[in-house]
């Protein structure tokens, strides 16, 4: 039996279906984008999904928001990320402008479209609201794709 894209018939499929909801959604489809996600996103996407998958989607890099990352302000941004205060501040950190080589103060990304694996509590939500990230940030969304994979 084949299982459709409107009937998913497993949890993956669903899982599957939802990450790359996530990533395509966001940008206009001839536009490039960059995912960013933390340790445990990248476990929960990379059990779902290879990365040339993702890469077919108009992804021109994944990163690891905990490492050095090379900064593309021109283009936007989707964060898979856990719901936690360290996340938060690192999704500000990448919005708080930086001086390039003629003086222009420039972000990491153009835009940020935030995707929680879980539920975002009030504190971190007003934390959002009330940085600088806050105008860089174009949606935020809970996908509810947190499990305890041991």
């Amino acid at each position: 039996m084949e299982s459709s894209d409107a009937n998913p018939r497993s949890l993956v499929e669903l899982l599957r279906k939802n990450i790359i909801n996530a990533i395509s959604s966001t940008v206009a489809p001839n536009k490039w984008r960059v995912v960013v996600v933390d340790r445990p996103s990248l476990k929960i996407v990379s059990f779902v999904l290879k990365m040339h998958e993702i890469l077919e989607h108009n992804v021109m890099a994944v990163q690891l928001i905990t490492r050095s990352r090379q900064q593309y302000p021109d283009v936007e941004a989707v964060y898979i990320l856990v719901p936690c205060e360290d996340s938060i501040a690192r999704v500000i950190e990448d919005f708080k402008p930086s001086l390039e080589q003629a003086a222009v103060e420039r972000t990491k990304y153009a835009r940020a479209h935030l995707f929680f694996t879980g539920a975002l509590s009030d504190s971190l939500l007003l934390s959002l609201r009330q940085s600088s990230a806050a105008p860089y940030i174009k949606g935020i969304d809970e996908l509810f794709i947190e499990y305890n994979r041991k």
